[in-house]
């Protein structure tokens, strides 16, 4: 009787151990299910720190792309207003150079006087006349006429070399790159000779 009690008590042993095991079984199932959710919310959360860095790079980077583009826009405006500018001056210089121009072969009409031929405005010099390309090259160049100038030329008195506009039929200096009359381009039929 005591070998069956003890064997009952063996059993019962037995399987409260069984019991105990699965239980452990039970719970580390459960812990490791708890650890690979961890581990991931770890990955998870490393990935973000990962994005947030990346992110600030990204709005330093854009940050700075607005900065030069705002400075681009301001070198552009300021591009354009110097070239608005320089197309100014260069109207305002051609206009002085036709203004001057005029009244010189006007004065040479009227009192037929001869055109200084070297050191003064040419007909046939286009070159000199100042635009918005030679300005930025060479500078801007006035050329202007005082009345000591004139005083010279009225002590001359040599009569001027006459040619006929071929718009306005009009008499005008040889040397008149344009009709004052009439603002006809013209060329002059007398060729100068090359000097040996």
């Amino acid at each position: 009787m005591d070998k069956i009690v003890e064997s009952l008590n063996i059993v019962k042993n037995i399987k409260d151990c069984m019991c105990h095991f699965i239980q452990v079984h039970h719970n580390i199932s459960n812990y490791t299910v708890m650890y690979e959710k961890l581990l991931t919310i770890s990955q998870t959360n490393q990935q973000f720190k990962c994005i947030e860095i990346e992110k600030k790079y990204c709005i330093i980077q854009l940050k700075n792309i607005n900065n030069e583009i705002n400075q681009i826009k301001f070198k552009v405006q300021d591009m354009y207003k110097l070239w608005d500018n320089i197309g100014l001056q260069s109207n305002q210089i051609w206009e002085k150079y036709m203004q001057l121009s005029n009244q010189m072969y006007k004065i040479m009409a009227t009192t037929n006087l001869k055109s200084v031929q070297d050191g003064m405005i040419m007909a046939s010099n286009h070159s000199s006349i100042p635009t918005v390309n030679n300005i930025d090259n060479e500078g801007t160049k006035s050329r202007t006429f005082d009345d000591s100038f004139i005083s010279e030329l009225a002590l001359t008195q040599i009569p001027a070399p006459m040619k006929i506009c071929s718009s306005c039929q009009q008499e005008i200096h040889r040397n008149a790159p344009i009709c004052p009359l009439c603002k006809a381009k013209s060329r002059s039929k007398n060729k100068r000779k090359n000097e040996n």
